[in-house]
Order: C-alpha cells, then structure tokens, then sequence
C-alpha cells in the first residue's frame, strides 16, 4: 500500500471581534476559535472543506477514534479507517486490537510530522488572521491553504 504525504490539519485563528463570528468559529473541543466552530460536526467540515474532492478511488483515509463518517467515504469509493473502540462491547477481538495497534501507530507519526511542521513554520502555529481563512474566487483555494502547500511541499 502506498502512503502518501498529505495531511489535513487545525490551525487556531485570531478571535474575532463581532459576537457572532466568535461564536461561529469557538471549538468547545479545542477551547480556542478554529476554522470551523465546535457545533459543526464531522461530517459537515469534510463536506464543507473540498476534502472530498482531493480522494481517488481506493483511498484510505486514517483519522481518530471516534470519527465515525465511514458512509461519506465510501460513497467515494474510499474507505476510512479508524482505531477500534469498545462502543456496547465489553471487549474487542484480537484481530481488532491488532489493527487497531498499527492504524495508532501510524497515527501518532502522522502526528509527530504535523508537529514539527508547526514547530519550523511559525506561521502553522497560529492564532492565523481570519482574512488567511477566506476562499478565493479565482481557484476555490483560501491564502492558508496555499501557504500550507508551499511550506510542506
């Protein structure tokens, strides 16, 4: 299986003056104003995001326990994969725990990588002006997004 090196990450963004934007982009999970505001679920920042667009047939996408959006991926002949959790079980299967072990594995060097990509570029460190977030019309892309691929290509 080949890994490919894209990675989708959360920066912090400044906080807003105006009441109603703070409370559009506060992340109750991340306690910090992001992108997308702690009442957007999973399912709606995927969509929302373009993310979607960038899968080819067969892709794996790994993400966190509890990320729990197995349909939207398949409807693009994707498939996602996450660690195993107990859920109504009171015990996981061995072949469960194993693939769970692995997929955490590969997770935390995932995440390692993000890391030291934030800790070399200050400007992934954020809190990142909102005007960085908004979307240009030309190429569907925000100034963020361009500045990420610069930086990590």
């Amino acid at each position: 299986m080949a890994f490919k090196r894209k990675y989708c990450f959360e920066i912090f963004c400044q906080r807003p003056i105006k009441i109603k934007e703070r409370a559009s982009t506060y992340s109750s999970y991340k306690s910090h104003n992001t992108g997308y505001g702690g009442r957007c679920s999973d399912k709606y920042i995927v969509e929302d995001s373009g993310f979607l667009e960038n899968l080819i047939y067969g892709d794996l996408v790994m993400a966190d326990r509890g990320f729990t959006i197995h349909e939207t991926f398949a409807l693009q002949n994707a498939t996602l994969a996450i660690p195993s959790f107990l859920g109504k079980q009171t015990q996981l299967s061995n072949k469960e725990v194993e693939d769970s072990r692995g997929l955490a594995r590969i997770i935390v060097h995932v995440e390692r990588v993000i890391g030291a990509t934030k800790q070399r570029f200050s400007i992934l460190q954020g809190p990142i002006h909102r005007s960085t977030l908004a979307v240009c019309k030309d190429d569907n892309s925000a100034l963020i997004d361009k500045i990420v691929m610069v930086y990590v290509a």
